[in-house]
């Protein structure tokens, strides 16, 4: 199991996670651990807690909550509101249950907040669409690519110093991911007509958009040759490889971007742009503004 905890401040400042400011109160999303966990006995009985649960499943399985066992299925997401009655149960041949979780309370200026999913989503994302009603939320092959590349990059920063907070904030982008992916209007589909080689350099895409990386890089992923890699990607995606790397990048970037809570230098280096210049430049190309603009209408 890789577990690693954040330190629980006090104050909402000094504990990374999201804010934001909605009808002149500030709300902030402080997180308290993410893991990628292993249940291999089912708990006993439902517990509740004033923190929330946002679970990833990595294979089909079941999650106990209201009172109920109710199946999942492999990348759905289970959302556990804080004081939501819930357990975690293994999968009903009794294998063990497997998941990603980011774990993170809500409060304001004057204290913690228990509020519903389908409340408290709109506060952070409202141009993003409807919340969704119910806890388990379904989500389509190439999103959970994308989140899967999220979890997959989190142990590699816990080399770096808690000192610029680095590590925090891979973190706080990870939930922001999440959460942006579950109330986007957009979530992509599943797109069965990829080869097996193209949808082996998306993947690498998404678990590399962090950093820079080249072509020879992505044949040895797909086990092919780097020309034949490009010719064959550029063909089913109608795009480049950088052209599609850059896309990711700069759509992360805008969800980080309009939670408010990091500064354009911060998120240009965690979506794998060591320039801002450039960073400035390949954003404006994307979406037909500058992050600086979309930082003063957010």
């Amino acid at each position: 199991m890789i577990n690693y905890y954040l330190p629980l401040n006090t104050v909402p400042e000094q504990r990374s996670g999201v804010s934001v400011k909605h009808s002149g109160r500030r709300y902030h999303l402080r997180i308290e651990h993410f893991s990628h966990a292993r249940i291999e006995t089912s708990w006993p009985a439902e517990h509740r807690h004033a923190t929330y649960h946002v679970l990833m499943f990595l294979a089909d399985s079941r999650m106990g909550f209201d009172g109920a066992i109710h199946p999942v299925r492999k990348n759905d997401i289970v959302l556990i509101a804080a004081d939501m009655p819930h357990r975690f149960v293994t999968a009903e041949d009794g294998s063990a249950t497997e998941y990603y979780e980011i774990t993170f309370d809500l409060v304001d200026d004057k204290g913690p907040l228990i509020m519903p999913f389908h409340e408290l989503l709109p506060l952070f994302f409202p141009s993003y669409g409807t919340a969704p009603s119910t806890p388990i939320v379904h989500i389509p092959i190439d999103r959970a690519e994308e989140l899967n590349a999220v979890f997959n990059r989190l142990p590699a920063h816990a080399a770096h110093t808690m000192k610029d907070n680095f590590f925090g904030l891979a973190v706080s982008a990870g939930l922001i991911e999440f959460l942006a992916v579950i109330m986007s209007a957009d979530t992509g589909t599943n797109d069965t007509r990829r080869s097996q080689k193209a949808e082996s350099a998306v993947r690498f895409i998404y678990l590399n958009y962090h950093r820079r990386f080249t072509l020879e890089e992505v044949g040895d992923y797909c086990r092919a040759n780097p020309q034949y890699i490009s010719r064959l990607f550029h063909r089913e995606m109608k795009k480049t490889i950088m052209e599609y790397a850059n896309e990711v990048r700069i759509r992360i970037a805008e969800r980080m971007l309009k939670s408010r809570e990091y500064r354009i230098r911060e998120v240009a280096r965690m979506t794998g742009f060591e320039d801002e210049f450039y960073f400035n430049k390949v954003f404006k190309q994307i979406t037909g503004f500058t992050p600086g603009s979309l930082l003063r209408d957010a």
